[in-house]
């Protein structure tokens, strides 16, 4: 395979563009959030003179950073996204506030995006934060679509999860792609053809070409996902694509177009803001639209007092862009197989598009990615639990768990698995042994649950090699039934910030 290679100087301003785009596009739409209908939007406000405002989509990008910088950029999972998320993340609204209740219960990624999260599985909150992904594995759509997934599923499950990788996959293309159709035809080689996603940015695509108006795309799009209702990623995504496609490669017009479709305005405005600015380079981005929005970072989420074991969130664009360079080439250095960095010429195959191997091997990983599947990585081997129909228990009520062992090395090795079952409980069987002479292999344990005595009940699972004397401990978190909710951010107290929203923007 030929190897990816792009200068460095055309990285930084990319990066730094990527970025830039953010603010601003994030800027111009924040003022529009939640509006249902056409906008009429084409600069600032008079009131944005110097600074961009503050915006929970690059907050959890900075706090991932800082993730990435202690860790390795290759090395984040989704459970250190959660304890980071746990610790530093304050923002309460929808998915962020159900995720970060479950995290500090015990219900851990993918329970956090799956669990007690109906209303807003499939919203907005992971594809408006995957550009850090894309600037860290800069020209690999495919890693940067397992990271997205590792992100996402912390407080998303299945259409909120596939709107990340699209978006994280199209990123990562741009670096080393600037045609917008080959950049839409990566994202969705890396999601189900038959996702809600999918469908919707197809609809956008066919009535862009089919020379429909702006307005008459938006409102096609409308009709396709009003059964999903406003604020779900698969109308938003289209909604930035839109942009994208009606914009042309003007910076500005790409980013007022998916402002004014309406909804989520400052998160597809945002997006649609970075990969322009992406493509571009901050280099290329009128000073008309840089100018107003300034570098500083404001942020209104992140609480990051006191903690020496994390660096300083970064005080403007410029730093954030240099932070991001060094922990990319860092990961370059360790893995040949990314996109490396040359004072040369850029260099690669002439196709961004994920080849059939890497799409066939991504897509099995998602059809077979349970969101009730816990999993517990050790040197020997990856150890599964995954809950037939989630974690949620009744007493005297059967739960069905499906056990697997996915070994690492090829000897033979028997691992028996035991549950430390409450007084008054039972399991069929009551103890299960895996071989490494099927790889995987699997076995289902019931479980009955007698007395109920929390909302979460952690139950202890020894994992032991036959060959070791002391097991390995694993805790399932197994939730009483209609027991846990997070309810500060209901639909209706939505629908009475967006009034007000509006009426001060008319203002």
């Amino acid at each position: 395979m030929m190897e990816k290679q792009i200068n460095r100087m055309v990285y930084r301003d990319k990066v730094y563009g990527c970025w830039t785009g953010k603010a601003a596009g994030g800027t111009l739409g924040a003022p529009y959030e939640w509006s249902r209908k056409m906008n009429d939007v084409t600069f600032y406000p008079p009131e944005i003179n110097g600074a961009n405002l503050p915006n929970d989509d690059l907050d959890l990008q900075l706090i991932w950073l800082a993730a990435a910088e202690r860790w390795g950029a290759l090395n984040v999972n989704e459970r250190i996204l959660a304890e980071y998320w746990s610790e530093m993340i304050t923002g309460p609204w929808n998915e962020y506030g159900v995720c970060r209740n479950n995290i500090r219960m015990g219900i851990l990624p993918p329970l956090s995006g799956s669990c007690g999260n109906d209303q807003w599985k499939w919203s907005n909150g992971a594809w408006i934060r995957s550009e850090i992904w894309a600037c860290l594995f800069p020209g690999n759509p495919v890693r940067a679509a397992e990271a997205a997934y590792a992100d996402a599923c912390c407080d998303h499950c299945g259409e909120g999860i596939y709107a990340e990788i699209l978006t994280a996959a199209m990123e990562s293309a741009a670096f080393l792609e600037s045609d917008i159709m080959k950049l839409i035809e990566t994202g969705l080689s890396l999601i189900p053809s038959d996702s809600r996603i999918a469908s919707a940015v197809r609809t956008a695509v066919q009535c862009h070409a089919g020379g429909c108006s702006l307005a008459e795309a938006r409102n096609t799009v409308v009709k396709e996902v009003e059964d999903l209702g406003w604020f779900q990623a698969p109308g938003n995504v289209a909604f930035a694509i839109l942009g994208l496609l009606y914009g042309a490669g003007d910076f500005g017009k790409t980013i007022a177009c998916a402002v004014n479709c309406g909804d989520d305005a400052d998160c597809t405005a945002g997006f649609a803001g970075a990969l322009t600015g992406i493509i571009l380079g901050r280099s290329r981005i009128p000073k008309q639209w840089t100018d107003p929005v300034g570098d500083s970072i404001q942020t209104c989420s992140i609480e990051n007092t006191g903690r020496i074991c994390v660096k300083q969130i970064p005080k403007n664009l410029k730093e954030l862009t240099a932070r991001v360079i060094d922990c990319a080439e860092a990961a370059a250095i360790s893995a040949r197989w990314l996109t490396q960095f040359t004072d040369g010429e850029s260099s690669g195959p002439e196709s961004c598009v994920p080849n059939e191997y890497q799409r066939r091997q991504f897509l099995y990983f998602l059809k077979n990615k349970s969101p009730y599947e816990l999993t517990f990585d050790q040197p020997w081997g990856l150890i599964s639990f995954d809950f037939e129909n989630g974690p949620f228990i009744q007493s005297g009520k059967p739960l069905r768990i499906r056990i697997s062992m996915k070994p690492y090395y090829s000897e033979l090795m028997l691992v028996r698995v035991r549950l430390r079952l409450p007084e008054g409980w039972s399991s069929e069987p009551g103890e299960i042994i895996l071989t490494s002479s099927r790889n995987p292999d699997y076995a289902e344990v019931t479980v009955v649950p007698g007395r109920i005595e929390s909302a979460v009940t952690g139950l202890t699972t020894e994992i032991q090699r036959d060959d070791r004397i002391l097991p390995a401990l694993a805790v399932l978190p197994l939730i009483r039934a209609n027991s846990v909710a997070y309810t500060r951010c209901t639909v209706e107290m939505m629908e009475k910030q967006s009034a007000w929203m509006m009426q001060k923007a008319e203002e």
